[in-house]
């Protein structure tokens, strides 16, 4: 009987201390879970007060999480860098983004103060923001049957950098972008546009066209309605046709030239001043998930490595340096051509195939 009994008592001593090792693991699963879900409610911007949201969002309860329309996706956030807004447009409804998150069409693109964003279309164009911009996308279409990519862009404020990539697989390709005094990019081009406030002397509210300067003719009809901002461009590859329907002036912008546009009609074309492009670039830089990976592994191995003391030249070498200064890579001092925008593409190819399974 003693026995039984002993044999009772080992197994039910076993069974609440398998009781006490589940409810251990499983607090501590969702310890973590909630840790990782915070993690990510950090990554997407709940450290942004709303006083840090521009006025076009304000009274808007922006999430910490990703919301999915009931739509197809046409892209995805490649890298942000600080605080990014997307808006859904049909719905009405906004959310700080986080690497590899989709966007859609109707979508509108906000970057906080000291933030960038970078996102690449499954038209394989990309358009990377500086900060204190938005982008609203208007239409993104990619045929493959028809052979033809078509895009429109709503630009208010900020710069932008846009890559519109020729591809063999599209015989017709329409980019534009319109800003309030407006501008569009043709095929093949890499172009900045800024959207700023104007500088005075604004009068007329008249429509501003864009014509492409490749083969195929196309003009572009750019809206203006308010006349608070003047949009300045910037060639860096291609070339742009613009015609004013003020003074009827049509103007081509190459590559190192600029061209102020303003509501009384067209600029004159000028060289780009170096120091000016190069800021802009500087501005709009943005690195590609590449670049961010291997600086990751980079800045991991630096924290891991043991230090060592400095004797000698080192020593004195270290008293003139700051070594704990994290580097960064500077994409923005070379241009970015349109093959090296084709390999940035293909470092996301396995995302956007994902994409592309998807609006297939």
């Amino acid at each position: 009987m003693s026995g039984a009994s002993s044999n009772w008592s080992m197994e039910a001593g076993m069974k609440r201390y398998i009781f006490v090792a589940l409810a251990a693991i499983t607090l501590l699963f969702f310890g973590f879970q909630t840790a990782f879900c915070q993690a990510n409610t950090d990554a997407r911007g709940n450290a942004a007060p709303s006083e840090a949201l521009p006025e076009d969002l304000k009274g808007l309860d922006v999430k910490d999480y990703f919301i999915a329309p009931e739509a197809e996706p046409i892209g995805l956030i490649q890298t942000v860098t600080g605080h990014v807004v997307v808006l859904h447009g049909e719905t009405n409804e906004a959310y700080f983004v986080a690497q590899g998150d989709a966007v859609f069409q109707q979508d509108a693109l906000f970057t906080l103060e000291e933030s960038r964003c970078r996102v690449r279309f499954i038209s394989e164009d990309v358009i990377t923001m500086g900060e204190d911009a938005r982008i609203d996308i208007e239409e993104l279409v990619d045929d493959h049957e028809l052979q033809r990519k078509k895009s429109t862009f709503n630009m208010l404020r900020g710069k932008a950098m846009f890559y519109v990539v020729p591809l063999f697989r599209h015989k017709n390709i329409s980019a534009s972008v319109k800003t309030k005094t407006a501008v569009a990019g043709v095929r093949g081009t890499k172009f900045g546009v800024e959207v700023r406030k104007a500088s005075g002397r604004l009068a007329q509210n008249e429509p501003l066209y864009i014509a492409d300067a490749s083969d195929s003719g196309l003009f572009y009809l750019v809206a203006q309605a308010n006349n608070d901002t003047e949009t300045v461009v910037h060639g860096f590859e291609g070339m742009v046709d613009v015609l004013s329907t003020i003074d009827g002036i049509i103007q081509t912008i190459a590559k190192g030239q600029s061209l102020l546009m303003t509501m009384i009609g067209s600029g004159i074309v000028e060289p780009t001043d170096p120091a000016i492009a190069q800021q802009f670039i500087n501005d709009i830089n943005v690195p590609s998930p590449g670049e961010l990976g291997a600086a990751a592994v980079e800045r991991k191995a630096v924290e891991e490595k043991p230090a060592v003391a400095p004797t000698g030249k080192e020593a004195a070498a270290a008293d003139t340096h700051d070594i704990t200064t994290p580097s960064t890579t500077d994409t923005g001092s070379t241009e970015v051509t349109q093959d090296q925008t084709a390999i940035s593409v293909e470092e996301t190819a396995n995302n956007l195939d994902q994409l592309d399974q998807l609006v297939d």
